[in-house]
């Protein structure tokens, strides 16, 4: 699994790569699995230059989505993931410090069906704040936003609960549904399976958005947001050496 993000202090852009893997150990002519283990690959894009950090990747993120990862925001890139007791974690990694950390979940009981996987607990960024789309419930899709009240401490606040009715032209009950954009109208567009709609939270209306593809089920939209950062600032090239 891969990351991508800046440290907001140095503003050094960072990819990050975690691999697992199990060590093989062999007695006579038979060989046997050992225990799991982790390292972490961080390039510096400034000076294109890679360390390498052993063991210290938490062993949960073998459960991590590999559709939905990873989300940067805040200085931090963020997974969720079930951990062994059907509990929704979000794992976090701050560029900065390059140190894992916890990040508090929503109010959710044990997951209702502990085959679910992390996938329906998708990851977003609305309004430069982590968001959590809740995609495991047969009736509706929550969205959650992680804001900050009048003392500065951070906490979930549910702000929709989108019908699943409204949606079944479209997506079924189990569709793993993932966010792509938020109006200021209350717009929504979303994605699941090899649809797009927009979901008006306020009006309770949705709309499909046909895409003219030869292979329907091949569909995978991705946002796109400009930067005006160039590749030679991003990597700390001179202009001649591009």
């Amino acid at each position: 699994m891969s990351g991508f993000g800046v440290d907001v202090l140095t503003q050094e852009y960072k990819l990050v790569i975690i691999l697992f893997y199990k060590e093989i150990s062999s007695c006579s002519d038979v060989c046997e699995s050992g225990s799991v283990m982790n390292e972490m690959r961080v390039c510096n894009l400034r000076g294109l230059t890679w360390r390498t950090r052993m063991g210290n990747v938490p062993n949960v993120l073998l459960e991590a989505s590999q559709v939905f990862s990873y989300v940067f925001v805040s200085g931090c890139l963020h997974w969720s993931v079930i951990d062994q007791n059907f509990r929704l974690r979000i794992v976090s990694l701050h560029l900065g410090s390059e140190e894992f950390g916890d990040v508090e979940t929503p109010g959710l009981d044990m997951l209702r069906d502990c085959k679910l996987k992390s996938d329906y607990f998708a990851l977003w960024v609305l309004a430069e704040s982590l968001s959590l789309v809740d995609s495991s419930r047969t009736q509706c899709v929550d969205i959650w936003l992680r804001t900050k009240s009048y003392n500065k401490n951070e906490h979930w606040m549910k702000l929709y609960s989108l019908r699943r009715e409204l949606m079944d032209p479209y997506f079924s009950s189990s569709t793993v549904v993932q966010l792509l954009r938020y109006q200021k109208n209350a717009e929504i567009l979303l994605q699941g399976n090899s649809s797009l709609v927009a979901y008006n939270a306020e009006s309770n209306t949705v709309k499909l958005f046909s895409v003219a593809v030869e292979r329907a089920d091949s569909l995978k939209a991705y946002p796109f947001v400009g930067s005006l950062i160039a590749v030679r600032t991003l990597c700390g090239m001179q202009r001649s050496e591009i």
